[in-house]
């Protein structure tokens, strides 16, 4: 079979694994009917996006459009593919397809040609019956299809020559070793090994700072009161400044109430229908307003009095004081509960350090006596993590933190945990330690030297070279993505 211009390939199902790439070539073209992309009056879609000035196509033959059929069909029942996961398809079949030019473009300027023998090889492969090359079933598929299958493998393997030489072949085996590419030494292995062999387990006890005691929370309100100041105003918001202004000359001119100018104008942005500011606690007013100085002319405001335009979070408004302030009376149950929802969202620092100084009371204690007992006195559970390496970040080269099946949140990224826990002595207490919604103190309960398992190393240093290269080239500036506003434009 001689091979027409090389601009001519095309392929059923290309599957492509980043860096390496699997070919899965069928008899012929056909196109996944696309709900979400549906073209009006059969005109063609408009480029994806390119790479080096080159358009990406949804077009029949493209490899774009081979990876989008792919993605579909690996979903399975094409009509219940939600929008979200359309998106995802395209975008995921364009980055596919910016790889597959970049290595392309790579091997283009090497000057190397894809041998013939070695397509005629892969082609009988589609072939085979019971392990051996069935001419009857070569006979059976037409010329048009066997030159499809001919092209397609031709440019996966013109690609992939970027891959294997870089990251190693997917199917060329010498002994525990793909052939080609960058090799990891046993030295390395070892090293790796050595990094998650000495383990550590911990008992430890947590603090939930979101049962912040109603006292602490009014003993600081009592200190600043006027946070929990209550307003009594109506407000009008528009988007422009000068519809603002206009509206505000015409108020004070007397060519329209300002009641009247509510439902007239305003886009409750901030209010009910009725004008009435819904969150309108001084700390509230203060987050809907762009400055110290437009809070304090909000606040203020004289009864019936009409404030000038204040650019607010989102448009231009105009306040009108109903009534006198209400001041905040901490014996009320509702006034309580605002102050230590208030504490909780807004001063985090102030409860974490009440908490942080709990924790190192209990940490001296349980010093003193033992951590058993420490926590039976104060009524707190003692967790577990089982043994771990010290693993920042969740590294998937090492064995991870065992968590037990508890919460303790981003902990895998928490350093003041890595450098404190992992420097403990055995049977030693840490200092608190706070991480998201609460406080900890640590234990170190256990330590061995664990056999740790490499043999997914080879796969995870092979990986990570491939998404370096991924990262980089889809992040560069040669790179035009325009998946998001194409398929917007042209979804139904």
């Amino acid at each position: 079979m001689k091979k027409e211009e090389k601009g001519k390939r095309s392929a059923k199902k290309i599957l492509i694994s980043i860096g390496s790439i699997f070919i899965l070539v069928l008899a012929a073209i056909s196109f996944v009917f696309i709900p979400a992309m549906a073209q009006s009056g059969g005109e063609e879609l408009p480029p994806f996006g390119y790479y080096h000035g080159k358009p990406i196509k949804y077009s029949q033959g493209s490899y774009f459009a081979a990876m989008v059929n792919y993605y579909y069909e690996s979903l399975g029942n094409v009509e219940n593919v939600n929008i979200e996961d359309e998106y995802k398809i395209f975008n995921n079949a364009f980055n596919d397809t910016v790889m597959n030019m970049a290595y392309t473009r790579a091997v283009d300027k090497s000057g190397y040609l894809v041998p013939d023998s070695a397509i005629e090889r892969d082609l009988k492969s589609y072939f085979m019956e019971d392990g051996v090359f069935s001419q009857k079933a070569f006979n059976s598929v037409s010329e048009n299809q066997k030159l499809d299958m001919w092209n397609a493998i031709e440019e996966a393997l013109f690609a992939s020559r970027y891959t294997d030489d870089v990251f190693g072949s997917q199917t060329d085996i010498m002994g525990d070793y793909s052939m080609y590419g960058l090799k990891s030494s046993s030295k390395e292995t070892d090293f790796i090994k050595e990094m998650g062999q000495n383990q550590r387990a911990f008992d430890y006890v947590s603090f939930d700072t979101s049962k912040y005691p109603q006292e602490q929370a009014i003993a600081w309100a009592e200190k600043n009161p006027e946070v929990f100041t209550k307003y009594n105003l109506d407000v009008i918001t528009v988007a422009e400044e000068s519809t603002a202004k206009n509206l505000l000359r015409q108020i004070q001119a007397g060519e329209i109430l300002f009641e009247d100018a509510i439902p007239e104008y305003s886009l409750n942005y901030y209010s009910e229908s009725d004008g009435a500011l819904t969150s309108s606690y001084n700390y509230q007013v203060k987050n809907i307003v762009k400055d110290e100085e437009s809070l304090n002319a909000i606040t203020s405001l004289a009864v019936n009095s009409v404030s000038d335009v204040i650019e607010t979070i989102n448009g231009y408004s105009i306040f009108k004081a109903k009534a006198e302030p209400t001041v905040a009376n901490f014996a009320d149950e509702d006034t309580i509960t605002v102050v230590t929802e208030y504490m909780i969202n807004y001063e985090s620092g102030v409860v974490e350090a009440y908490f942080m100084d709990l924790a190192s009371d209990f940490a001296n204690n349980a010093s003193l006596s033992s951590f058993e007992l420490a926590s039976a006195n104060a009524g707190l559970e003692i967790k577990n993590i089982e043994l771990s390496p010290l693993n920042y970040g969740n590294n998937p080269i090492l064995p991870t933190l065992n968590l037990a099946g508890n919460y303790l949140p981003n902990l895998q990224n928490n350093e003041s945990f890595f450098k404190e826990a992992y420097s403990l002595q055995l049977g030693q207490i840490s200092k608190p330690i706070p991480l998201s919604g609460m406080v900890c103190v640590f234990k170190l309960a256990k330590e061995e030297i664990v056999d740790v398992n490499t043999i997914m190393y080879m796969y995870y240093t092979n990986y990570f070279d491939k998404l370096s290269i991924a990262n980089a080239v889809i992040s560069s500036d040669k790179v035009e993505n325009n998946v998001l506003q194409v398929f917007l434009e042209n979804t139904n």
